[in-house]
This record gives structure tokens, sequence and C-alpha cells, in this order.
């Protein structure tokens, strides 16, 4: 069985460190620091033939403008139909941050997957757990089992 593929900024990290361990059929890209236009260059050079892609991705176009940040969404998606025009295309929501808002982000990725006809992913996490996120950085969630472990479930 071909695996799922998921395309991810710093957000996976530990997956691919090996500190949270990924289902064995998961094949996991890392960009960290990386903005969607960044993960569409890893996306475009990958030789995997997934059985269904994921993009999480967007915590990094937080900086950019609403048009940047758009258009990149829309360029990620269009190369991973270009690539993979038969595998089914959904992207996960952007987790919240402590140090920002992510709510535009989420609703541009909104659109881009309504308008591309692809799946969109809304994860629902404990936010009211400090528990949640690294707490140096406020930004990746933790270990602990109501941070990235329930992220990735």
């Amino acid at each position: 069985q071909n695996p799922i593929a998921v395309f991810s900024d710093s957000l996976l990290r530990p997956v691919v460190q090996k500190l949270l361990k990924a289902p064995p059929n998961f094949y996991v890209n890392c960009t960290p620091g990386g903005t969607a236009g960044h993960i569409q260059i890893e996306l475009e050079a990958s030789i995997v033939q997934p059985s269904c892609v994921y993009f999480v991705a967007g915590t990094n176009n937080s900086s950019s403008s609403d048009y940047v940040t758009l258009r990149q969404f829309q360029n990620l998606i269009y190369a991973a139909k270009q690539k993979f025009p038969r595998t089914p295309i959904t992207v996960v929501s952007v987790p919240k941050r402590l140090d920002a808002d992510v709510t535009w982000i989420n609703k541009l990725w909104k659109e881009v997957a309504c308008n591309e006809s692809v799946g969109f992913l809304e994860v629902d996490l404990d936010y009211s757990n400090p528990n949640t996120w690294k707490l140096k950085d406020k930004v990746h969630l933790s270990l602990d089992s109501c941070g990235l472990p329930a992220f990735f479930d």
C-alpha cells in the first residue's frame, strides 16, 4: 500500500526526529521555518507515490500579506494536483498559537480548499490546557498527550 504523505512545516519535526512515533504507512516531510512556498518546493522534489496527501502548513506565513499567503496556498494545492492528479489532498488547519492569531490563515486555507475541491480538516485541541504547547516558544505543540500526539491522531 502506498504511504500517506504529510508535508509540514516545523510542527511535525518531532515525528521526523523520531521523538513521536508515526504509523508505519506515513511519509512525513518536515520543512522547519518553511512557508507554503517552501513546502511546495519539497513537494515537487518528492519521489513518494502516496495514497493521499496532507498539508500541515501555513503557520510560517503569518508574517506575510493575505495576498502572498493566498497565492502560496493556491500554488501549493495546484502543484499537488499536478503531481498527484488522482490522489486525495487534504489541508489540515493551523493549530492556535500563543504568540500570533492564525484565524485568518485558516480562513484562507479553508477558502482555497473549497475553491480547489480538496479536503479541509479542522483540528480541535484542548487549547485551555497550558501543556498543549511547548512553553518556551508558544508556537509548537508539546509532546504531552494533549499536544502533538492529540494533533497527530
